[in-house]
């Protein structure tokens, strides 16, 4: 993370998200592997939701970085010289002004390629895009019409599929505990919007955790959070546990994914913390 990080850091151009324009640092900025380009979380969000095949989004600072990955980030100038060739100022600022121009700005810039060639002077946000789009957890969409392009409707989700991962066949011997994860099955069907990727990243564990490749019985246990409006929570045992850099990355996944899964052996401190989180939200 720390090379990618200094990336950003070490250039002006990469502090600004590549899309809005908004300032990003390096502990909430966001990355698309595939452009070489760094963004804000809020266009991370709409990049998700174009799939995999047109953009990869990563994390600058949870996510775990490859060596060729981190050459790919050319940087936010170099992409924009391609991508943003023939923008009209006009349409580059009204970006922030509505989620709608955003996802209609951001289909059109990496998906159709609108602004590389000199066609893109002319294009215009859609006024139905003026609006915000719905919050709503289910779905929604957005139709873009530009001359004479088909709509283009793109959905929100939390979640893509369902997977079921098994032991890779990339393994020296049966006996090796590196996890290499290959997809068994998965549910739904392939979406057209989000097809589903030939293979899945390596798994990454906790500090100091490794796969073993003796069993040993998972431990259970119940516990129940306060939810009560107006209660009191107390913020302490998630500052205790982590630095303020991982508070920081736990709330920028719980914001944009509106989920995150909680794993310590200290499972004194799973309540509190867990209610802290639910507060948030």
């Amino acid at each position: 993370m720390s090379r990618v990080a200094n990336k950003l850091r070490e250039n002006a151009d990469n502090q600004a998200c590549a899309d809005c324009s908004q300032p990003v640092t390096a502990s909430v900025a966001w990355a698309t592997t595939t452009f070489g380009a760094f963004v804000c979380i809020q266009c991370a969000g709409v990049h998700r939701n174009l799939g995999v095949k047109i953009s990869r989004i990563k994390s600058v600072h949870m996510d775990t970085w490859s060596a060729d990955e981190v050459a790919l980030m050319k940087g936010n100038r170099a992409a924009n010289a391609v991508l943003e060739k023939h923008v009209a100022p006009a349409v580059k600022a009204a970006v922030n002004q509505s989620d709608g121009f955003r996802a209609a700005y951001i289909q059109a810039k990496y998906a159709a390629k609108t602004f590389a060639s000199p066609d893109g002077a002319a294009f215009q946000l859609p006024p139905t895009a003026a609006a915000p789009l719905s919050s709503s957890p289910s779905s929604s969409s957005f139709s873009k019409r530009n001359n004479g392009m088909s709509s283009v409707d793109v959905a929100k989700r939390f979640v893509n599929y369902f997977v079921v991962v098994g032991r890779g066949s990339s393994l020296k011997h049966t006996g090796d505990i590196q996890f290499q994860p290959t997809i068994l099955d998965s549910y739904p069907e392939t979406l057209a919007d989000a097809p589903l990727p030939p293979h899945i990243a390596q798994f990454a564990f906790p500090e100091r955790l490794t796969l073993s490749a003796t069993f040993r019985e998972p431990t259970f246990f119940s516990f129940v959070l306060t939810n009560v409006s107006g209660a009191k929570v107390n913020f302490r045992p998630l500052f205790q546990m982590l630095d303020l850099n991982n508070v920081l990355a736990v709330f920028t996944c719980l914001l944009l994914e509106q989920k995150v899964a909680l794993c310590s052996k200290h499972l004194s401190v799973l309540t509190p913390i867990a209610e802290s989180l639910q507060a948030l939200l």
